[in-house]
């Protein structure tokens, strides 16, 4: 039996798309942790419409070796919205603001139900790290890995393990005025929940 291209590259596509690394930032309790003072809001959307009460989920802050803690956010990462289609098997995520740094995507989960997708995120505000009284903006990428469990697909549960914030990994604006943090390398801002769709 021969097996055209299209039907080639289709299975490449779903082998890796979704596919977990082993990178140690999704284990957060082997991660060296700075507390922060602000958390991150993550609802959840049913596909009939109504949309859940987001959840206030606490911050670390991980790799990062700054004189600072806690860590105190001016402005929290944007609430987030995800939303689970157990019978096409999408999950999409979007952020409530929907002004210029909207998150908006849509990621195919695996047929086990798993998701890993890294897009651009939009900006959080850190306090005094340059200083008492100062402020600056820190631009992200946005990555969330997880699982949808859709036994009942009306009701889709869906687990973030984590969803993670990378300081400095975004693109800032072209009309961005303000003041740039200055963070290491590798700083990331990480959470985990767990959301239950339509109830």
């Amino acid at each position: 039996m021969k097996h055209t291209p299209w039907l080639i590259l289709t299975v490449l596509f779903l082998i890796s798309c979704g596919k977990k690394d082993d990178g140690s930032e999704l284990n957060l309790a082997s991660g060296s942790r700075t507390s922060v003072l602000g958390r991150a809001s993550i609802g959840s959307q049913c596909p009939h419409g109504s949309i859940s009460q987001p959840q206030s989920v606490a911050l670390g802050l991980y790799n990062c070796a700054i004189d600072q803690d806690p860590l105190v956010l001016s402005e929290p990462p944007k609430t987030l919205m995800l939303q689970a289609d157990c019978k096409k098997k999408w999950l999409n995520v979007r952020s409530m603001d929907r002004g210029s740094e909207k998150v908006d995507v849509m990621w195919e989960i695996l047929p086990t139900g798993d998701f890993d997708m890294t897009v651009p995120g939009a900006s959080v505000g850190i306090k005094n790290l340059e200083g008492e009284d100062s402020s600056c903006t820190s631009f992200t990428e946005l990555r969330i890995v997880g699982k949808v469990d859709c036994t009942d697909r009306d009701r889709a549960s869906i687990s973030i393990e984590p969803v993670i914030w990378y300081l400095g990994r975004g693109k800032k604006p072209t009309n961005f005025g303000g003041t740039e943090c200055r963070l290491p390398s590798g700083c990331y801002l990480a959470a985990e929940t767990k959301l239950d769709q339509c109830i």
